[in-house]
């Protein structure tokens, strides 16, 4: 009979446990939910703004490792040589026909004016 009694205490014991454990399991708070709301949202928010990041780059720019371009190249050369000390256009620019491209360092030329300069000062002397 002892053991019936012990029986019967365990099965009285056992709904209280499973009460007890449906009450751990019990719906959480309001404020938890709404900040797991928040926070999902804020997720699928960030996901939404990449993808859309990402489609906008990939739409609207080529990339590549092997391409080619075709184009027309003019030569551009100087009457007389020297160092560009200046450059008064930029790349691509459009420009008109007798505008100033680029500026030559006259420090050679001046030298040599003066040379030529002083060998006609020698020839008159003479």
């Amino acid at each position: 009979m002892a053991d019936g009694q012990q029986n019967q205490e365990q099965q009285r014991i056992q709904p209280q446990a499973v009460q007890e454990r449906s009450d751990d399991t019990a719906p959480e708070q309001p404020e938890k939910k709404a900040k797991r709301r928040v926070i999902i949202i804020a997720v699928l928010v960030l996901l939404a703004l990449a993808g859309g990041l990402f489609y906008w780059r990939s739409t609207f720019t080529e990339d590549t490792d092997d391409a080619q371009v075709d184009g027309d190249l003019y030569q551009v050369s100087s009457r007389v040589t020297g160092q560009v000390i200046k450059v008064y256009v930029e790349d691509n620019q459009t420009v008109e026909a007798g505008k100033v491209l680029a500026e030559i360092d006259p420090k050679d030329y001046e030298v040599a004016l003066q040379q030529a300069e002083a060998q006609l000062a020698n020839a008159e002397a003479s």
